[in-house]
């Protein structure tokens, strides 16, 4: 990857084309952003902002 994955980070297009629509329990987590994407990158999910691509939140995957 080309970019850096932390918060505020804006993800190119370049670099992911396909984000995936977040499921209903991360949607309830993130209040205020019913419209969120994610992608894995590494060990990690990336929530993403759709309209901006700017990353809104990290979470690392356990085993």
């Amino acid at each position: 990857m080309n970019f850096s994955v932390s918060v505020g980070t804006v993800v190119p297009d370049t670099v992911i084309t396909r984000l995936e629509a977040c499921p209903n329990e991360v949607i309830r987590i993130l209040q205020g952003l019913p419209e969120c994407r994610y992608v894995i990158v590494r060990d990690q999910v990336v929530i993403v902002e759709p309209k901006t691509r700017r990353i809104v939140t990290v979470i690392e995957r356990r085993g």
